[in-house]
């Protein structure tokens, strides 16, 4: 039991210092009673006691500290103990004992409160003023409370589960996108290096030398299932043009006998045939110019002499 000392006094005073707001003790809390922590770090020689008040939130809207009175007279706002100036460290409202000549009645299962601690200044026994702290302690009486300023690990649990899931996605897309491009290039090159290496059959019983050599890898399409190997045919190498010496009249029977019946002569020349001009054709491109030709498909080249 608490013991008290009555201080009289025969004014008010204006400037009491409002107590801190009491904090939760979450392993002496149950489902009809909650376990705070009273803390007082300024004191006046004018306090006398300090109250603890309880007000039911889904009673009435809060705007500022209500008009305590007994629990008997008003179950939703009322004055749970009168503690002496020497708090103790903890108080357990809703033991459904008597502080003070007011009871701590147990609390409702469900429903959520605000806790409040005042000042008392006593003039007498009957008259005294209370200064209450502005920021009340609220908390749902329900038998599972959380520490006080401890995160909900949750909410960022979940968080990260999503930002690990969505970078797996991510890597997995970008995988894909590089091989199907990797795919769609070779495509578009149509060739591929061959894995098959082809030994010149001619050849028989090569030496080790005779055989590296023998042994090429040509450039092939790349194969298609169910479609046979194809090879890319090999680009005959144009001749190098070479203009052709003046040959005198007396010698042009036996040079175009010779030439029509050589591999070297008049298709030869035909083959080796540059497909660019071998002079400019600037005079023939002017405006001027242009009206003297007869044929659309050649122009005079300019010679210059």
């Amino acid at each position: 039991m608490f013991s008290f000392v009555l201080f009289v006094f025969c004014f008010f005073p204006i400037d009491l210092p409002p107590p801190e707001k009491p904090s939760l003790i979450v392993e002496e809390s149950t489902s009809t009673s909650i376990a705070i922590r009273l803390v007082v770090t300024t004191t006046s020689k004018y306090i006398t006691a300090y109250q603890v008040g309880v007000q039911m939130t889904n009673a009435m809207s809060r705007r500022s500290a209500p008009a305590f009175l007994h629990h008997r007279d008003n179950p939703s706002a009322y004055i749970a103990a009168e503690l002496p100036v020497g708090l103790p460290e903890t108080f357990v409202v809703g033991d459904n004992k008597e502080y003070g000549g007011y009871l701590n009645a147990p609390l409702q299962e469900g429903a959520v409160y605000e806790i409040y601690v005042g000042a008392v200044s006593r003039i007498n026994e009957t008259e005294a003023n209370v200064v209450w702290n502005e920021d009340p302690f609220s908390v749902e009486v329900d038998g599972d409370y959380a520490p006080q300023g401890s995160p909900d690990t949750t909410g960022i649990a979940v968080g990260v589960s999503l930002s690990l899931f969505l970078v797996v996605v991510l890597i997995l897309l970008a995988e894909v996108y590089r091989r199907r491009r990797k795919q769609h290039l070779g495509k578009e090159n149509g060739f591929s290096m061959s894995s098959k290496q082809h030994i010149n059959p001619s050849v028989e019983g090569p030496s080790d030398k005779e055989l590296i050599a023998s042994v090429s890898v040509p450039m092939t399409t790349e194969i298609e299932e169910g479609k046979p190997e194809q090879k890319l045919p090999s680009k005959k190498k144009k001749p190098v043009f070479k203009p052709s010496e003046p040959v005198p009249m007396s010698d042009l029977a036996d040079y175009i006998k010779r030439n029509k019946s050589s591999q070297s002569g008049f298709q030869h020349d035909y083959e080796s045939l540059p497909d660019e001009p071998i002079h400019p054709w600037t005079v023939a491109e002017k405006e001027e110019n242009k009206k003297k030709i007869t044929t659309l498909t050649s122009l005079p080249m300019t010679i210059l002499v």
